[in-house]
This record gives structure tokens, sequence and C-alpha cells, in this order.
């Protein structure tokens, strides 16, 4: 940056990730540049937890990407769009996904119970990751597929523990 002011901060996003493995790396971390004499490495810090990186899709996962893909055309209407969408998402790392009825209080407060479909979700193995990051990708999904949903839809995810 010309001219250099030391009270300037400056934000770059980019992204370079070697899978899964650049998950979860921690809120701080320092960082060190490799290739650009001209910025400082004490200086580059990590501002959120990385999060979201996966390998490459294997032959069984480009499936159901592209099942997904064809069926949907990016809207999820029916349970088995939702089913579709879920294993294009989590690949190897779901066993199954399961749909029951369901009832929540509502949001507004005058207006009670809501009916729900509630997404069941069970993992392959779920010590593979920590209750925290089972939630976090369970919220995930949610916003997605809620985003991916016609309105007046109203979706539970659970994640099942004791199937898995």
């Amino acid at each position: 940056m010309e001219p250099y002011d030391p009270e300037d901060n400056v934000q770059i996003k980019y992204w370079v990730t070697h899978g899964e493995e650049a998950n979860a790396i921690r809120t701080g971390t320092e960082f060190r540049c490799q290739n650009s004499p001209d910025i400082s490495n004490h200086h580059i810090i990590l501002l959120s937890e990385s999060t979201g990186g996966r390998e490459q899709l294997q032959a069984g996962e480009r499936l159901e990407a592209c099942r997904y893909a064809l069926a949907s055309r990016d809207r999820l209407i029916t349970q088995e769009d939702i089913r579709n969408f879920c294993k294009a998402e989590l690949g190897k790392k779901l066993k199954e996904v399961r749909f029951t009825k369901g009832l929540a209080p509502s949001p507004h407060p005058k207006q009670g119970y809501i009916r729900t479909l509630d997404i069941h979700l069970v993992p392959f193995n779920f010590g593979d990751f920590s209750q925290t990051e089972w939630d976090h990708i369970a919220q995930s999904l949610f916003i997605k597929i809620k985003n991916l949903s016609p309105d007046g839809n109203n979706f539970r995810i659970m994640l099942d523990y004791e199937a898995a």
C-alpha cells in the first residue's frame, strides 16, 4: 500500500485449501506470507475459524451431486430432493436420511404450534467430529435447505446419534 500508514488495517479475502485438513483453524492463528516481500509476516491473523473445506469428490459422491443437480434444479420441493441434497452436501459423512412429521412451537407468539418436516441425519461415524462440529454441520445444512425451499415450509434437522 502506498503511502504506508501503520494505523491502516487491510482485510484480504482469499482461499486455498488442503481439503478437510484446513478445517477448524482457530481464530487468531498467525499466518506467514510466502511469496510477497511487501507484506509483514507478523500481522497476518485469522479473524474467524476456518470451516467448509472438503476433499475432492469421489465417484459415488459425484454421482450424488449430479443426481441432485439434474433432479432438483436447485429447488428443494420433495423429500427426495432434500435427501439428494443432503447426500450431495455431506457425502461420505452421511449414512442415511430419514423424514418424520413433527410439531414445534411457532416463533410467532400468537400462532401456537406449527407442523414441521423433521429431517433425521444418520452419520456413518459420529466419532469423526465433535458434538459442536456436528451441530455446526447440521445448522449450516438447515440454512441451505431453508434457502432452497419454498416459503412456508418448516424444517427441523436432527442428528440421530444412536443409529450411527
